[in-house]
């Protein structure tokens, strides 16, 4: 539970969030019971009032998507009047492990007017709280990938062994399932198997589609489907050439082939000469997931001379000195667009130049070992009290549990002597209290380990590192949403600008 002043004064109304992903490997902090146990604490001795939870159990961090109860909770959120005056979390690995998802959201909630109050984390209220939830929610993006690339590893490996590591067969296949010894531990297993029900008809769509048969042909003689707009899915299907797909990798072999790589050819030749043609892709168009914006300082950047936001725009046909023709990209003032070239002296700016200008300045000034420690070494002497105070609260619950594991053993005697009665009803609360117990301490150990920003330099290196790769090599809407966890505006004109951080810091560019 945080050790921090609730940011709320007594009374306020608020909502709990609650997630766990119900995977082991990522879930080794607390679970929905005891996060809805420290909820509820917090609450009571910060007088504030929990009025709804919302709970996501056994749901991913890495998506919003599928998570119900959180996209309710954005959805009432976005209310007027507000419902509440904040929201309790546990951490911001259960709000979202994306860092995309948590920045918009958070930003979003905020913007709104609501409290996030994060009670695991204890993120310091001084200069450095924006910086530091950003390393958490690097870390916690991170994290997440390490945990996949640590699934994909498990997958791949059972895909080499013949077994299907997930997923439903396609039709012409079931699935046979196995008991087998796996690194000497018993595993159940699948494999895609020949089904007697489907398997003769799958084996005839495709020997009639490399025919010339139609779609429509195929359906009313096999009736494998009941629509003719899976069977282009079907036949691109490789599973039917007997290779199985996790993710990136293909096993061959890996079942009992139905087609011949004759027949599959024939299939795919047909459906590249009849498919729809694609439109041929622009410099405009971009991945739906990212912001619509081709511009990366869209929404940042102002007019120094009028103070109106800037906005991009191109030219589509400007002549290079290279004799090719390429859109050239700039900023222009926004009053100065809508209202006519005489509402502002402002200059046009190049695109390139300014967004260059403002990554060489934060790469250089702010995201830099020395600065960065600067200010982790500022942040832990803030929080050395709330570290002090945790780890006093962690000594006394081990002393409370070492008393109770020996009062639960002394218990367990007199029951193997022969004693019983009330000394059942006496065993069954203390092993109550001292599950209740550990459970607290899960929760101290998991703040105290979070009361200190301990970043070697190593790692600061490596996290800074690959901030700068994403900021200097990621898509725009990446770099952006990274950017804006540092930057806040950026004032620009004909004489150079200024660039205003989340934290008190601000340099010329």
């Amino acid at each position: 539970m945080s050790s921090q002043a609730s940011p709320l004064p007594p009374g306020s109304l608020v909502w709990s969030y609650l997630r766990v992903s119900g995977d082991e490997q990522a879930d080794r902090g607390v679970p929905i019971a005891g996060q809805r146990e420290m909820h509820q604490r917090y609450a009571n001795e910060n007088g504030l009032v929990i009025t709804r939870w919302f709970i996501d159990e056994a749901k991913s961090g890495s998506s919003t998507a599928g998570r119900d109860d959180f996209n309710e909770m954005i959805y009432l959120a976005r209310q007027k009047p507000l419902p509440v005056d904040g929201i309790l979390l546990w951490d911001i690995k259960r709000f979202a492990r994306n860092l995309l998802d948590s920045q918009f959201y958070k930003a979003d909630l905020r913007r709104r007017g609501y409290t996030l109050i994060f009670l695991s984390d204890d993120i310091p209220q001084t200069d450095f709280a924006p910086v530091y939830e950003t390393i958490l929610e690097w870390k916690a993006q991170k994290d997440l990938e390490q945990l996949a690339k640590d699934i994909r590893r498990g997958l791949h490996y059972l895909a080499r062994l013949g077994y299907a590591p997930g997923g439903f067969p396609p039709r012409g296949y079931r699935a046979e399932q196995l008991k087998v010894e796996i690194e000497g531990k018993q595993r159940t297993v699948r494999r895609w198997a020949p089904d007697p029900d489907h398997w003769d008809l799958a084996r005839k769509a495709w020997a009639m589609r490399a025919n010339g048969a139609s779609y429509r042909e195929i359906i009313e003689e096999t009736r494998l489907f009941r629509s003719d707009t899976c069977l282009p899915t079907f036949f691109r299907n490789k599973t039917y050439l007997g290779i199985r797909k996790c993710g990136q990798l293909e096993i061959e072999h890996a079942h009992h082939a139905m087609i011949t790589q004759e027949t599959w050819d024939a299939v795919q030749a047909r459906r590249h000469v009849t498919g729809p043609r694609r439109k041929a892709q622009s410099w405009e168009d971009g991945h739906p997931r990212r912001a619509r914006s081709r511009y990366l300082l869209s929404g940042l950047l102002y007019c120094s001379e009028c103070g109106a936001a800037m906005s991009g725009s191109y030219t589509p046909d400007r002549h290079l000195p290279d004799g090719h023709r390429r859109p050239w990209l700039f900023y222009i003032c926004g009053r100065k667009s809508r209202e006519g070239y005489g509402a502002c002296p402002s200059s046009r700016l190049k695109a390139e130049r300014i967004e260059s200008a403002v990554l060489d300045r934060l790469l250089r000034d702010v995201l830099t070992v020395d600065h960065i420690n600067d200010m982790i070494r500022d942040t832990n002497a803030a929080l050395g009290e709330q570290h002090e105070a945790l780890e006093q609260n962690q000594k006394r619950l081990q002393r409370e549990i070492a008393q109770l594991d020996k009062s639960i053993a002394r218990l367990i005697d007199a029951l193997e002597s022969g004693e019983s009665g009330a000394v059942h009803s006496r065993l069954e609360s203390r092993e109550r209290e001292q599950k209740e117990l550990e459970g607290r301490l899960a929760a101290v150990d998991e703040q105290l380990q979070r009361s200190r920003i301990e970043l070697s330099r190593d790692a600061l290196e490596q996290l800074l590192n690959e901030m700068h790769t994403v900021l200097n090599e990621g898509d725009v809407g990446t770099r952006r949403r990274l950017l804006r966890a540092f930057v806040v505006r950026i004032e620009a004109g004909r004489k150079g600008g200024v660039m205003y951080y989340t934290f008190p810091f601000a340099t010329g560019i």
